[in-house]
């Protein structure tokens, strides 16, 4: 049986990450912060990042976290490209120190570096996190929200600081 961790360092409240690991039976926010990305790393088969970007994730997932992974661990990153350390990466996949990696995510997006494209053994797409129907009408609709309101002289829904 594979072991799964979703990586999760963003503003995710603890009752919904306790619920995440419930459904998935994964280890999730917790175990990050009680044990050490590493420790939670060297534990699973599968690490799946969702954390904000920013200085204080910004290359979370080095080569340390990469080699706790392991030769049969794959890491998919569905957050921000900042957050694992590209170099470290690609170093990992084209040593076998990992299994493999599945990314929609890049540190310079939306250009994807050559030796990525060049392995085998890394799925690459783009990042469409929000083009499900549902998001993509909803987009429109708050967009055609705050243009109705600026044009009546209203407040705008979501104001840009």
């Amino acid at each position: 049986m594979t072991k799964p961790a979703v990586l999760l360092v963003s503003r995710l409240p603890e009752p919904l990450a306790g619920r995440l690991r419930e459904r998935f039976d994964c280890h999730a926010l917790a175990d990050v912060y009680a044990a050490g990305l590493q420790a939670l790393a060297a534990s699973v088969d599968f690490l799946v990042v969702c954390a904000s970007g920013g200085a204080d994730t910004r290359a979370l997932v080095n080569a340390d976290v990469l080699a706790a992974l392991g030769p049969a661990g794959v890491l998919v990153n569905i957050a921000r490209g900042s957050i694992v350390d590209e170099d470290a990466l690609i170093t990992a996949l084209r040593e076998r120190q990992i299994l493999a990696a599945g990314l929609d995510v890049f540190c310079h997006e939306p250009h994807v570096p050559p030796a990525l494209l060049a392995l085998d053994n890394v799925v690459l797409t783009p990042h469409m996190a929000s083009t499900t129907g549902a998001t993509v009408q909803a987009m429109f609709e708050l967009t055609f929200a705050n243009l109705a309101a600026h044009f009546d002289a209203l407040p705008v829904p979501t104001p840009v600081a």
